[in-house]
């Protein structure tokens, strides 16, 4: 039970992380496209 817990758990902090990083990577691309487009 506990195995199947620790799974689920490494999962959703798996998700979490990719949804973070996805989200950083947006904007530091919109960031860097603001500043393209600044000039």
């Amino acid at each position: 039970m506990s195995k199947n817990n620790c799974m689920a758990f490494s999962f959703v902090c798996f998700i979490f992380y990719a949804l973070l990083f996805v989200v950083s990577c947006n904007f530091s691309t919109e960031y860097s496209i603001r500043q393209y487009l600044s000039f």
